[in-house]
């Protein structure tokens, strides 16, 4: 007989990873240099510090291009928008856009509820990274289960240079005595160890917040968590941002913890705690945390990992042995 998967209610990832010698984020372009994104951080003793660092969106997109390339080959369904990775997503799709108008016609706002219902149904993609849909004067928010904190180097141990680039043609530049093929531009490449924060309200897969009822069956979210644990083990494994045509990151290391709040006979779940891997506490931390919930009555699941092989360990359980958990009020 198969075992029973274990049904998470949230999922949190907290590490360290290096990235070498990449470009993933940059702030903006000054003439021909490209510049770094830094931002101020302040540790436990109040003390700040300036530290590369790379956004939360950069590695929300890179997660949403991993989950939209395997909805598509699964057969999960995308809207018109989410098909050609369009960053409008649903707000362009032709027949959602029908729907809202139809009511409009006849001078009538539709139910929220109903248009979230369809949003659900109509994309995976809106629905685990979240929407806000303005069309036709409309204002709905579909919020994102799918949650990334920004990834801030470890203030000791990064580094940020800018390298000169030139493209240079001979011919076409003594044929036209002009400056058409020669290109000069500065590029930084940044190498560290970053701090990373991840947070997935599994259970909020298909949910629709305002009725708080399921839009989707148990097996259409079965196939989206699938897909969305496969993406994020693709996105640190291989994480596609700026430039990484010629500057591919070097991922060198990569440690942490995931935690994960599941079913429990004996009490209601609770999200899956996090802390800062800023702080070089920060697995000592969470392991204390953990172990508090589990002798409330809790049932916190924690994972450590030394390096990606590792991670990837985990990710592979998670894919194989577990579900999405269900809400007893969706029922």
């Amino acid at each position: 007989m198969a075992e029973k998967k274990r049904a998470v209610f949230s999922f949190s990832l907290s590490g360290r990873i290096n990235l070498n010698l990449h470009d993933l984020n940059n702030e903006e372009v000054e003439g021909n240099q490209q510049i770094t994104r830094f931002v101020t951080i302040v540790d436990k003793t109040g003390r700040p510090y300036t530290v590369s660092a790379v956004s939360g969106d950069m590695f929300k997109h890179i997660l949403c291009a991993h989950f939209q390339r395997t909805a598509i080959e699964e057969g999960i369904p995308l809207c018109a928008g989410c098909l050609k990775f369009d960053a409008n997503r649903i707000c362009i799709d032709g027949d959602f856009l029908e729907k809202i108008g139809t009511d409009k016609k006849k001078g009538q706002t539709k139910d929220q509820g109903i248009l979230t219902d369809q949003i659900i149904k109509m994309c995976a993609l809106d629905d685990i990274a979240g929407n806000l849909i303005t069309a036709r004067n409309l204002n709905l928010a579909r919020k994102s289960i799918t949650e990334f904190g920004w990834l801030a180097a470890l203030p000791e141990n990064y580094t940020s240079e800018s390298k000169f680039h030139v493209k240079f043609s001979r011919a076409e530049s003594e044929e036209k005595g002009e400056n058409i093929g020669q290109n000069i531009f500065y590029r930084p490449v940044n190498s560290g160890v970053y701090a990373t924060v991840t947070n997935i309200e599994v259970f909020r897969l298909g949910l629709n917040d305002i009725t708080r009822k399921y839009a989707i069956d148990d097996k259409e979210r079965e196939d989206r968590y699938k897909a969305l644990l496969l993406a994020l083990m693709e996105t640190y494994t291989s994480p596609e941002g700026a430039q990484t045509n010629t500057q591919k990151p070097h991922i060198t290391g990569f440690e942490g913890v995931i935690t994960a709040s599941i079913n429990s006979p004996i009490s209601s779940p609770l999200p899956s705690p996090l802390f800062d891997p800023l702080d070089d506490g920060y697995i000592t931390e969470l392991e204390r945390i953990v172990k508090n919930f589990n002798d409330m009555g809790r049932a916190v699941e924690l994972h450590k990992f030394s390096n990606l092989a590792e991670f990837t360990d985990i990710m592979k359980d998670f894919y194989e042995n577990t579900t999405p958990f269900k809400i007893k009020e969706a029922e």
